[in-house]
């Protein structure tokens, strides 16, 4: 990808009062019951304790533009079992859920749109923007089994995102 084409390090701050995974569980499995953050939710709604963020920040390892579309990447050193089969499809995804990657590339996503939405960014629209989120286990990706070992790629549908926009805003406005 071109230098002009890529974005690395992009800081990023969303505000998220009273976030609660139990709540949000409840919008987005009204939504898409059967989208990766829909499940993720459950499973951590299930084993939360009461959380108050109110504000998330972060880094996107890497944003960049192919085919007139938006990608956010991030590279993983994950161990995992330490065996290549651990680096395919299942694998990856229960480490994703484990360590809250699958949340934490919606925000990096959320992040991406609201920039994309407020800026000059000609016809934007999520559908035809958004190109998704690519995982790279780099330990995957040395002798893959698999042309997929090591790389998790998701782009959430575009009702779940404006969902979670949406409960992020609310939360909010309920705050003020």
């Amino acid at each position: 990808i071109p230098a002009p084409q890529r974005l690395p390090e992009i800081e990023f701050h969303l505000l998220g009062n009273d976030f609660c995974y139990k709540e949000l569980a409840t919008v987005i499995n009204d939504i898409d019951p059967n989208c990766k953050l829909a499940g993720y939710l459950k499973r951590k709604s299930k084993v939360e304790r009461f959380s108050s963020i109110s504000f998330f920040k972060g880094f996107i390892d890497l944003t960049f533009e192919h085919d007139e579309k938006y990608y956010v990447l991030d590279w993983k050193s994950n161990l995992l079992s330490g065996e290549q089969n651990s680096f395919a499809q299942k694998g990856l995804l229960e480490e994703m859920e484990e360590a809250d990657y699958i949340l934490q590339y919606h925000l990096y996503l959320l992040a991406l749109h609201r920039h994309l939405k407020n800026s000059n960014c000609p016809n934007y629209n999520y559908d035809s923007s958004i190109g998704g989120a690519y995982y790279l286990f780099l330990r995957g990706l040395v002798q893959p089994i698999s042309s997929d070992d090591g790389i998790f790629f998701d782009k959430p549908p575009k009702q779940v995102m404006l969902a979670f926009d949406s409960f992020l805003t609310d939360k909010m406005e309920e705050r003020n």
